[in-house]
């Protein structure tokens, strides 16, 4: 199976402090030893100057060699200017595109943040959409940060490693390239566990008075096949019975249902009418039995005894009356009983459910004013927020409005900062070497600051005795490979002036590890002998004050 694979190393100034130094050594240590250079592989460092994006080319795509990978990672230029993360991504999904390989994946080594874009999280989105893997290697420990690297991640099917921006833990960082390896082989990258989903509630509301009614019946139903007790044994029953229903409401309540009153008084009273009908049903058939018993023993005593027939029917009647009597006086007071202690425990229940929906809708104001006031809070900031905006915008648009009554006013319009950077880096490389070509004899005229003389180095003669200059010099930096330079009024007077001795050094190729000097030693020479030619190969625009040269 064909793979590419694409490395991004981020040489913007997010990388000051240890981060250039860490990822080269993340790179050269972990990196580069999952990666089969048999394959399709390409190195690209990137930066931005103001607006302007450089995404440069350091090893193409293809098949490469090891040892070239090593040599630009060792030779990473200094940390400068903006990271355009998702530029980057987007021109390095641009070529693998073109490539011919089943799997492409890109490695992203960076601080992770994206200074001008905000979020480089729609840029993985789009290369996810053209089958293409993305990974990051986030030296930061920065939380927001690493949460962005995460759903990045994830969004381009990849692994999000990070490595600390304080201290190089080669354990620790070896751990968290492990899960850029399971990524590039195609293993899962492993996802921290769910948190365990909240159980279901009990019944619903609607439940309660039918879950009532059930214990009642089923008491009811019980007592019925039951032979009869004693009747402290009878009121036992019937207070197990109300506190499982008791009970029921209880946990309804604690798992949020609400209970209606009215309901609960009509439940309760069906379960006084059952459990008179229970009650009832239990000593109606003991009455009539034992009427019954009676009235055969009556019978069998006439038959033997015929004298005292009379005497005994009398008496047999009498206990009869008073035993049913006795049963009817025992079941009322049994009734009574019952009643009034279902009532004091309804009553109970009834207070408890009140106390209970009062806290409760008491809670649910509070909830309801926390919410309000949450809402108010943050349509508040939303309209500071829209305000913000809307001023910004303003600004940029009057910003718009004068860069282009500028560039109208002005012939030409350069990006000064860009400038600024590549005269004071291409000054500073210039004066190490001059230092060590012409040791203690150098003055490096702009050191603290543009002196404005029309050149930027002296080198004193030998003799000081004649406190002479040997040579005077301009320097010239040039970011690409291009060859056309600009003069200063104040330079070309300086050249004039000193047409012997005045040379030109410039340094083109800034943007790379490995910048090109070429030296005009002297000016006048070189455009008598047309070497130097005073125009450029491309249309131009100059300020005013300016001259262009090319060197042929």
């Amino acid at each position: 199976m064909k793979n590419a694979t694409d490395i991004l190393v981020d040489i913007s100034d997010n990388m000051e402090g240890n981060g250039k130094l860490f990822a080269q050594r993340v790179l050269n240590e972990e990196i580069l030893p999952l990666i089969d250079f048999s394959q399709i592989t390409g190195l690209k460092t990137f930066m931005a100057s103001g607006p302007v994006c450089l995404v440069i080319r350091s090893v193409d795509l293809g098949i490469n060699q090891r040892y070239e990978f090593e040599q630009k990672i060792n030779n990473l230029p200094m940390p400068n200017s903006g990271s355009p993360i998702s530029t980057a991504i987007r021109e390095s999904v641009a070529e693998l595109k073109k490539q011919d390989a089943d799997t492409k994946r890109i490695i992203i080594v960076t601080a992770g943040v994206d200074t001008l874009a905000g979020s480089y999280l729609v840029a993985v989105n789009e290369a996810a959409a053209e089958g293409i893997q993305v990974s990051l290697v986030v030296i930061n420990d920065n939380a927001s940060v690493r949460s962005a690297a995460e759903a990045a991640a994830a969004a381009g099917k990849g692994a999000a490693c990070f490595v600390s921006d304080a201290t190089y833990n080669a354990a620790d960082v070896r751990s968290e390239i492990n899960k850029l390896g399971a990524a590039l082989s195609g293993q899962a990258v492993a996802k921290p566990a769910q948190p365990a989903q909240p159980q279901q509630s009990a019944q619903p509301a609607q439940q309660a008075s039918t879950s009532q009614t059930s214990s009642a019946d089923q008491f009811a139903s019980s007592q019925k096949q039951e032979e009869p007790k004693q009747s402290n044994d009878f009121f036992q029953n019937v207070r197990e019975a109300v506190d499982d229903i008791k009970s029921e409401v209880r946990q309804k309540l604690q798992d949020g249902g609400i209970i209606d009153i009215d309901d609960f008084k009509s439940t309760f009273n069906e379960t006084v009418k059952s459990v008179s009908e229970t009650v009832s049903s239990i000593f109606e058939p003991i009455k009539e039995e034992k009427a019954e018993a009676k009235t055969e023993q009556f019978a069998s005593s006439t038959s033997s005894d015929s004298t005292d027939s009379s005497e005994k029917a009398e008496t047999e009647s009498v206990d009869l009356a008073e035993i049913i009597a006795k049963n009817k006086e025992s079941l009322n007071k049994l009734q009574a009983q019952a009643t009034e202690s279902i009532s004091l425990l309804m009553e109970s229940c009834t207070k408890a459910i009140n106390d209970l929906q009062g806290k409760a809708s008491a809670k649910i104001n509070e909830l309801m004013n926390d919410h309000n006031s949450s809402a108010s809070n943050l349509m508040q900031k939303s309209a500071e927020a829209f305000n913000k905006l809307s001023e910004e915008k303003d600004a940029a648009l009057d910003k718009v409005r004068q860069l282009i009554a500028d560039d109208k006013a002005v012939i030409i319009h350069t990006d000064s900062e860009l400038a600024d950077k590549i005269e004071i880096k291409s000054q500073q490389f210039l004066n190490a070497h001059l230092q060590k070509k012409y040791p203690g004899r150098v003055k490096w005229m702009n050191e603290n600051g543009d002196a404005q003389k029309g050149y930027d180095f002296l080198v004193e003669d030998n003799d000081f005795a004649n406190v002479s200059h040997e040579y005077v010099i301009a320097c010239k930096g040039i970011l690409d490979d291009s060859k056309t330079f600009f003069m200063r009024q104040r330079e070309w007077e300086a050249c004039v002036k000193n047409a012997r001795n005045y040379q030109i050094y410039v340094i083109s190729k800034m943007n790379t590890a490995e910048p090109t000097l070429t030296i005009i030693d002297n000016l006048m020479d070189a455009i008598v002998s047309g070497k130097v030619v005073p125009c450029a190969t491309a249309n131009t625009k100059l300020k005013a004050g300016h001259v262009v040269l090319t060197i042929k």
